[in-house]
């Protein structure tokens, strides 16, 4: 992904995404639901000297305020079900986001089946490793 673009990092929790993103010159929003995992981010953020350069919103999903400035959204480490309804609960994402980079614990055939039908596409989904554990992401895009 080239840098420069507006990356949302939902449900950011520790903010390792969103830091690591920032550090690498990104342009860079994080969300999440609850403020004690927010602020460990922001605090992270301090601590890896990215603090000034991430976006921090306490909300549910994808804050409206960012509507129109998004070329990418991460939702990684969340249910299938729980992808669909902050993704449904943002609409407008259709007319101006680019890129999803989605990483389903859960549910992912119910996930494929609504991102196909909403008018998504898949054109890369690999299994990363992460200790004994095993995570599909996938890189989701406008037909």
């Amino acid at each position: 992904m080239p840098l420069g673009v507006r990356i949302l990092d939902v449900g950011t929790d520790h903010g390792y995404i969103a830091i690591a993103l920032a550090l690498r010159g990104e342009r860079v929003a994080a969300s999440d639901i609850a403020a004690a995992p927010l602020e460990k981010a922001r605090q992270n953020a301090a601590r890896y000297s990215a603090d000034g350069l991430i976006d921090f919103h306490l909300c549910d999903g994808i804050p409206d305020a960012l509507r129109g400035k998004l070329d990418c959204v991460v939702i990684a480490g969340m249910g299938g079900e729980t992808i669909i309804g902050i993704l449904e609960r943002a609409p407008w994402l259709r007319e101006s986001v680019t890129t999803l980079v989605l990483q389903p614990q859960s549910k992912q055939p119910l996930l494929r089946e609504w991102l196909i039908a909403d008018g998504w596409t898949i054109p890369s989904d690999v299994t990363a490793q992460d200790g004994k554990r095993r995570n599909d992401v996938w890189a989701v895009t406008r037909s």
